[in-house]
């Protein structure tokens, strides 16, 4: 199977969702939001600590390089 696909950075957006792809630059950012439950609420997981989040983030993006599925940051733009 082609995996090159994977090596693109889709940008998915309409007036009211922008989906981008899952990358280590926004670490920051999702530090700022990633604790507050309500994210949670429809996932079937929490994170309540930094190193869940360093390993979240460490396993998907492994997971992404493995071609295993292509993960998208969801911005409600509203």
């Amino acid at each position: 199977m082609n995996f090159n696909i994977l090596n693109t950075k889709f940008r998915l957006e309409d007036d009211r969702v922008l989906l981008l792809p899952f990358e280590n630059e926004r670490n920051e950012e999702l530090k700022k939001i990633i604790f507050v439950d309500e994210i949670w609420e429809f996932m079937g997981m929490t994170m309540n600590t930094e190193l869940e989040f360093d390993n979240y983030i460490a396993n998907t993006i492994k997971d992404k390089a493995n071609g295993i599925y292509y993960p998208f940051l969801i911005i409600d733009k509203k």
